[in-house]
């Protein structure tokens, strides 16, 4: 009786937008493992987080903080899955026959995993503040903005890509419609969007620190 009841407590705070995140954290996923080996003008989007910072943005914006956090971390460990497991999938496909086939490292995966719930989480506590009045949302979202243009622009200053410039500034679009509904409050976002995209780089920055710190 306890299970049974358990069970509807959690299908009753489960609702079709979680589905939905859940969906797009898997398309996002397998999308990023198509650039990777599919498609040579889209390799780019495989190799920066703007495609998971926008999907974290989007998931998780105008819930609660805790709601946030769940969609926020779960959608990004869904796509770290599908990633990894898509990129295996498009290798076998390209690529068939013996050889040296790329295989799922499950130290990799780990890795990634659990650095993208715990990034996911956090960044879906700032991200559920889209849409609300106030300074702390304007923060919020000149934040998530701002990791969108630091990470395109860490890209476009190594390699003279556009691609992932354009796709952060149609992010930014995005998320600046879902977030504000006054001028004033797209005002106090533009103030804040340069410190934003200041600390959004030193962000951006982190993983390849801890990669190296671990030397995967």
């Amino acid at each position: 009786m306890t299970d049974t009841t358990t069970t509807t407590q959690w299908r009753a705070h489960l609702t079709w937008g979680d589905g939905a995140a859940a969906i797009a954290a898997n398309a996002v996923g397998a999308f990023g493992a198509f650039a990777y080996y599919g498609d040579t003008i889209l390799r780019p989007v495989a190799h920066t987080f703007g495609i998971w910072i926008f999907l974290v943005a989007v998931v998780s914006a105008r819930q609660t903080l805790l709601r946030g956090a769940l969609r926020g971390g779960g959608a990004l460990l869904i796509s770290v899955v599908a990633f990894f497991y898509g990129k295996q999938i498009y290798y076998d496909i390209l690529y068939p026959g013996p050889g040296f086939p790329y295989r799922v490292q499950p130290t990799e995966l780990l890795f990634w995993g659990v650095l993208g719930m715990l990034g996911g989480a956090i960044l879906g506590v700032v991200a559920s503040r889209i849409g609300q009045p106030g300074w702390l949302a304007a923060a919020a979202s000149a934040l998530l903005m701002g990791l969108l243009l630091a990470d395109a622009y860490h890209w476009y200053s190594t390699w003279r890509e556009d691609l992932p410039m354009a796709l952060a500034l149609a992010g930014v679009v995005v998320i600046a419609v879902l977030g504000h509904r006054t001028w004033r409050q797209l005002g106090l976002t533009a103030v804040l969007l340069i410190p934003g995209t200041v600390v959004g780089y030193l962000l951006i920055s982190v993983p390849d620190w801890a990669q190296h710190l671990v030397r995967l």
